[in-house]
């Protein structure tokens, strides 16, 4: 079984950027994820800011894993969509000048009529960032919203513009009552990023988010999976709900290390 790169979302870690980048190496991190609106934005680092940035990164033996672009709208949603997805593009530019592939949004939920005006449009929008990825040999990877492995595959199998990818959520395919490594499978091709979370459901149906190891998801098999499909991208832990989310982000860390140990 081949080790898999662990990474943490500052956010989880909840200090400010330089305390982050030493906490997440003093808990076994080699990476981190950055949300490029909110944390560690291009309109807020200059060059020099960016050179000195990536040598504080370097001292600690880290490296960007991918940045995040939480979006307010879905990708479909026609209000302010040309100024929303110049700010994609550009977040898409910043990974690359800080080194990293890969950067994570929503896109909505995935209309389930491939002739609805919101799909086509969905379509449109995700092949134009494809397009603009290519340039920069950056990956916009969706992160699924309540969406089934096959509307993933679906819409996945409309963009030929460039790759498009997944952020693949485990505790989301809980909550919405798939098997993650099931899904994996299924969705091996396109995925570009995987999330460490755990879920559990409740009798409603609903989901809450659980510390890692404590939930749904089979880590062992699911772990094995991203082996035996040949993934080699990040894991990154993200502890969104919680009291202690940065002891929880340490204790999943460990918890990835313990799985992959060789």
């Amino acid at each position: 079984m081949s080790k898999l790169r662990k990474a943490v979302v500052a956010g989880c870690l909840k200090l400010p950027l330089r305390e982050a980048v030493s906490a997440a190496a003093e808990i076994g991190a080699e990476g981190l994820q950055f949300d490029a609106r909110r944390e560690l934005t291009p309109t807020e680092l200059s060059e020099t800011g960016r050179r000195q940035f990536l040598k504080l990164m370097s001292e600690f033996n880290l490296t960007v894993a991918s940045l995040s672009f939480p979006n307010r709208r879905a990708l479909y949603d026609p209000a302010d969509l040309d100024r929303r997805i110049a700010a994609v593009k550009s977040a898409m530019q910043f990974a690359a000048q800080l080194g990293t592939q890969v950067v994570t949004l929503r896109a909505g939920r995935i209309p389930g009529d491939a002739d609805a005006d919101a799909y086509v449009m969905l379509r449109e929008v995700l092949n134009d960032i494809a397009r603009h990825g290519n340039h920069l040999g950056v990956v916009a990877a969706i992160t699924a919203s309540g969406d089934s492995p096959a509307d993933l595959a679906r819409i996945m199998n409309d963009i030929d513009a460039g790759p498009v990818g997944i952020d693949f959520d485990p505790a989301g395919m809980v909550v919405s009552g798939h098997a993650p490594a099931a899904a994996a499978r299924e969705l091996h091709q396109w995925i570009f990023h995987v999330q460490a979370r755990d879920a559990v459901q409740d009798v409603a149906g609903a989901g809450m988010e659980v510390p890692l190891g404590r939930g749904e998801v089979d880590w062992l098999e699911f772990i094995a999976t991203l082996d035996e499909i040949g993934y080699r991208g990040w894991i990154t832990v993200n502890r969104t709900q919680g009291e202690d989310r940065a002891g929880d982000a340490a204790r999943a860390i460990k918890y990835l290390r313990n799985l992959d140990a060789p």
